[in-house]
């Protein structure tokens, strides 16, 4: 089952469900750069397993590999994130071939804006959502 997610379903899957993650697919200055879910009160963490590697942006050869050897479980739920559910899509294509449960989250981390007057605001993803994010 690999489909696009909205982050606040995403959210209350990970409260709800023991095995359930957040793969970060960016590589890991852009998460470092923008932030990332802050998964603390759920006692997670957010997993940075990079689809593009840094700094060439090539696609990383090991993905699929990498994400298998962290999520054997079938029962495990995944929601990959990127910056704006771009990467995160590619991504989920590219695990259609494992049987794993993968959900892209829609329009990712930072989302869209759209101008209002002189100010920009987000309109949608996980930090528009008002969902806990750590900024570093």
């Amino acid at each position: 089952m690999n489909h696009k997610i909205n982050p606040i379903e995403a959210w209350k899957i990970l409260q709800e469900k023991k095995m359930s993650y957040v793969i970060d697919v960016r590589p890991e200055p852009e998460s470092i750069y923008s932030g990332k879910p802050d998964l603390t009160e759920l006692k997670k963490e957010t997993i940075n397993i990079p689809y593009t590697l840094y700094p060439s942006l090539r696609e990383n050869p090991n993905f699929v590999r990498e994400f298998n050897k962290f999520i054997f479980n079938e029962e495990t739920v995944t929601f990959l994130i990127c910056k704006d559910g771009t990467l995160s899509e590619k991504a989920l294509d590219k695990l259609k071939q494992t049987n794993k449960q993968c959900f892209a989250i829609d329009h990712g981390f930072e989302g869209e804006m759209e101008n209002i007057g002189k100010k920009r605001s987000l309109i949608n993803g996980w930090k528009a959502q008002g969902l806990p994010y750590e900024d570093d």
